[in-house]
């Protein structure tokens, strides 16, 4: 029994991470790059890992075979956890794909501790069950650090609890309580950063964008930890509204905040409303559903679903759903690993480039009117507020997405395909949404062309693209936000749509069986 339990275990596991894989084999492509990886092994190790994951679990559920499968477990725990290791360590947090779409989260030091207890599963295994009690220590110690961070922070950020008072000296000399913040009426997010953090640098812009165009409807704030001379050097450099100053961290630490950035969304009864979100793209969600909602009710969640990172209280029906929902995944698991093996998965397929529908065909290139519609990773800067460069004013510095999914420019696909940290940006409905707008800006202000503009992964953030665009002085330009308020077109310089045209996409679009699906458009 001392064996046959950690057998069976490592098995299940082995087999949910592997089927899931299977089943989303694109997004382990992008999990593969954004772990640091050389972008060639991506397409091998998307196969390779859970076709090992599943000749483990079988070998482990057969004694004579078990320490084979225990022996290449051991090898692919230990080769993930030194890859989340290093890419920590580099103070990077990408989500490792280690449960395909089952786990989107950013990998941490409890993605550590969660490998270790499998791994000591595994050598117990090998071990025979002796010395049981030193294994069970060591597998107690390990779930404790991989349950215990997360629960402790949701614990001090739990939804409905009450926060606790401070006050901060802000950049503007002022001092700031969370008194000032709530009662202004409005939702109020607090985005914890620090002054050398370089995914908190690469949404600066954001932040400072959010706070001039969104401020009727949402209270944001900037906490920084750090000296408080680079915080005011921040806070000038982008712009920033309210940045409050807490070099002790004490706030920080308040809201279980440890990594950055981080954002906690705060009702105007001072009642935490979500739990915290963590990194750019779950806190430019966070902002998105906040203001998509409105004010939410005193006490109660926003009604739109969580977005990822934001977690609901599990009720206990929730709870015997998921759990008949993973014995399900057991159960049928070697089934969809053959289908998903052998077809491919279909997941998210609606979704790539603004299409919608499931008979979207990937992979294809297609030349529309000298442009090329092409299905690969590439930077998207709809939307993109830039910033000149400081040696060049024709140059701009614009913070943009990495996606993946058809896109189009005037550069052909082999130009445009990716290599390591560098990628091409070019023109997709990808990110737009109901509550995007198409309004022309005049020809007098400066606008950035980032079609085909050369393009770097940010590495604290990669999900994030750092884009040199052309400035272009003279001519209108078209853009999609500002919510047809044009006083936002000199609230930056804003990466315009430039040609190929919007009928381009959506032919181009539609030759393969998609769909794009654009915005309104402002009414002059």
């Amino acid at each position: 029994m001392a064996v046959l339990v950690p057998r069976v275990l490592l098995a299940v596991v082995f087999v949910i991470s592997a089927t899931a894989k299977l089943r989303d084999r694109a997004g382990g492509r992008r999990a593969v790059i954004d772990l640091g990886l050389p972008a060639r092994w991506a397409g091998p190790l998307a196969v390779m890992v859970p076709v090992a994951e599943l000749v483990s679990a079988g070998a482990l559920l057969y004694p004579s075979s078990a320490p084979a499968g225990a022996v290449l477990a051991v090898v692919l725990l230990s080769s993930f956890t030194a890859v989340v290791v290093w890419n920590l360590m580099e103070g990077r947090r990408p989500s490792c794909h280690c449960f395909g779409g089952l786990s989107e989260g950013a990998v941490g030091w409890p993605s550590v501790a969660r490998n270790a207890l499998f791994a000591t599963l595994a050598v117990s295994v090998l071990a025979g069950g002796q010395p049981i009690w030193l294994l069970v220590a060591v597998a107690v110690a390990s779930a404790a650090g991989w349950l215990g961070p997360p629960a402790w922070r949701r614990w001090l950020e739990r939804v409905g609890t009450s926060v606790d008072g401070f006050a901060l000296p802000g950049a503007d000399g002022a001092v700031w309580t969370l008194d000032d913040l709530v009662g202004r009426g409005r939702p109020v997010v607090l985005v914890f950063s620090t002054p050398h953090c370089g995914g908190c640098e690469t949404m600066m812009p954001d932040v400072a964008r959010w706070q001039q165009t969104e401020d009727a409807r949402l209270t944001m704030a900037v906490v920084s930890g750090g000296p408080a001379a680079a915080s005011v050097a921040k806070a000038e450099q982008y712009g920033l509204r309210r940045l409050l100053v807490d070099e002790q961290q004490t706030v920080f630490r308040s809201f279980g905040v440890t990594v950055t950035p981080t954002a906690v969304l705060v009702n105007p009864d001072r009642t935490v409303a979500a739990a915290p979100a963590l990194g750019a793209g779950e806190i430019e969600r966070l902002v998105e559903e906040t203001l998509a909602a409105g004010t939410p009710a005193v006490g109660t969640l926003a009604p739109n679903p969580p977005a990822s990172g934001i977690r609901e209280p599990v009720t206990r029906r929730a709870a015997v759903q998921r759990f008949a929902t993973g014995m399900g995944i057991v159960v049928l698991a070697p089934v969809l690993g053959t289908i998903a093996a052998a077809c491919g998965s279909t997941v998210g397929a609606g979704g790539t480039g603004g299409a919608t529908g499931t008979s979207l065909k990937r992979g294809r290139q297609l030349k529309v009117k000298g442009a090329w519609l092409c299905d690969q990773r590439y930077a998207l800067c709809t939307s993109a507020a830039c910033k000149p460069t400081p040696t060049n004013p024709s140059v701009s510095i614009c913070h943009c997405f990495v996606q993946d999914g058809y896109s189009m420019a005037y550069g052909s696909c082999e130009a445009r395909k990716p290599s390591g940290n560098r990628l091409s940006s070019s023109f997709s409905t990808q990110k737009l949404t109901s509550k995007s707008a198409i309004m022309t800006c005049p020809a007098s202000v400066p606008w950035a062309n980032c079609l085909d503009a050369p393009c770097e992964v940010d590495p604290k953030d990669p999900t994030r693209a750092i884009c040199q665009c052309p400035v272009v002085e003279t001519g209108p330009s078209v853009i999609f936000g500002g919510d047809c308020d044009t006083a936002a077109c000199t609230s930056a310089i804003w990466s315009g749509a430039a040609p190929p045209g919007l009928a381009q996409f959506g032919q181009a679009l539609q030759e393969v069986g998609g769909t794009a699906h654009f915005p309104r458009v402002c009414k002059s």
